[in-house]
């Protein structure tokens, strides 16, 4: 009986089988319940290097309790074959999920959440001094419910294995070239191993922009061309997630701003709608309220010479408007800071501090000045003559009043040149 009838024969005893790279899992009755087991192929128990690196192996796993770690017991059958009893649950490798439900691939954040998994259990390995080499999905392990692949066999401490084809027969593409080699091998293998996995899982589609790069250079067959580390490769894909992130929200800004600026610009009603200019005039609209400047209400102070002589009127009524709201909004600002400026308690500080204290408010009236400017569209000579009229006013009637109160100031605050 070969071993394709003893497979189904065993089916037939113990319900459906399923091939892996070193043997078969089936289900068995050990103790009147169903558990089950790997049988391990003779060619591979038949060497004594895989079956102490197995131990060793097994001995080790009783020490990595992470849950996406699948832990076995050696059994040894009276005919010698070696069985691994897999800890409780129920089973099938990751190659099997894969290809009965391919779609879990296409679930949000899946890709990422599955490469994150794997890559923080292969730096627990590594700082055990411990290298998985394989994570072909044939090698990977799921339990039944849930879609997180759970890791197996070690693969670096089967390192000692002449002949690798014997553990990766017809998987060697997913196994590092040094490491098939029989050569030194390191982190590097690992990352060549995760990069194979991630492209295992975008084998049914295009690989996102986060993953491309670093792939390329994780799967490149000189290790010294791949990432050191899995953290490196980690950080040029997190990098390229990023980069996308801020493009695509770029993108969404813009088309939200160019469609905001479509429906403006078919509600905006006609500049020469002359009965639409006059109402807005009557009921001194003003800018700093309605969000709007002259410019974005269609007018144009060099547009005067095109105007007929009503359009010109109602322009320069508009002008008049506009200068008399600034000149209401700024002298609010001016008399909030002026106030600062000769109240009784900065008068009494030092020269200095009085001085400091002085520009630095003033300062910030003439940045004032300029955003009122800025967003009524009036030029900035304009506004900085008029400015300079509120200020001195104003500073006039402060210092009046301070004389009034029996103060003598001798101090200036320097003004804008």
């Amino acid at each position: 009986m070969n071993y394709e009838e003893k497979l189904e024969a065993r089916e037939g005893i113990n319900g459906p089988s399923e091939l892996l790279p070193i043997g078969t899992l089936y289900k068995k009755l050990i103790d009147r319940k169903y558990h089950q087991v790997v049988e391990v192929r003779r060619d591979l128990t038949d060497s004594i290097v895989f079956s102490e690196a197995l131990k060793a192996d097994s001995d080790m796993m009783a020490t990595f309790t992470h849950p996406h770690q699948l832990h076995f017991k050696t059994q040894i059958r009276e005919d010698h074959v070696i069985e691994l009893e897999l800890e409780t649950g129920n089973f099938q490798t990751y190659h099997q999920l894969l290809t009965h439900n391919p779609a879990v691939v296409a679930s949000k954040n899946y890709i990422e959440t599955v490469v994150e998994l794997m890559a923080n259990m292969l730096k627990e390995l590594h700082s055990m001094g411990v290298y998985q080499c394989c994570l072909a999905p044939q090698f990977l392990i799921v339990r039944k419910g849930d879609d997180k692949p759970m890791l197996f066999l070690h693969g670096s401490f089967y390192k000692g294995m002449n002949d690798k084809s014997m553990l990766y027969k017809g998987f060697e593409d997913y196994v590092a070239p040094e490491v098939m080699a029989n050569k030194e091998f390191d982190e590097r293998a690992d990352v060549y191993a995760l990069g194979k996995l991630i492209q295992r899982l975008y084998a049914d589609g295009s690989m996102s922009f986060d993953f491309k790069q670093a792939v390329a250079m994780a799967t490149n067959e000189d290790p010294e061309q791949r990432f050191a580390t899995i953290d490196l490769m980690l950080d040029a894909i997190n990098k390229k997630r990023s980069m996308r992130r801020s493009v695509m929200a770029l993108v969404g800004a813009l088309l939200i701003g160019g469609l905001c600026i479509g429906l403006y610009m078919d509600l905006m009603p006609e500049p020469v709608d002359v009965e639409f200019v006059k109402p807005a005039i009557e009921e001194t609209i003003d800018p700093y309220e309605v969000g709007l400047t002259p410019a974005e209400m269609g007018l144009d102070d060099n547009d005067t010479i095109y105007m007929d002589e009503g359009q010109r009127f109602e322009q320069e009524e508009l002008d008049k408007e506009i200068e008399r709201i600034f000149r209401r909004h700024f002298a609010r600002e001016a008399e909030g800071v002026l106030s600062k400026i000769y109240s009784k308690e900065n008068m009494n500080s030092s020269e200095q501090a009085f001085i400091n204290s002085g520009n630095a408010m003033m300062d910030e009236l003439y940045r004032k000045r300029d955003e009122l400017a800025t967003q009524s569209g009036m030029p900035a000579e304009k506004a900085n003559e008029i400015a300079t009229e509120i200020i001195n006013k104003l500073r006039e009637e402060k210092q009046k009043n301070l004389k009034s109160f029996g103060y003598q100031p001798n101090k200036k605050v320097d003004s804008e040149d």
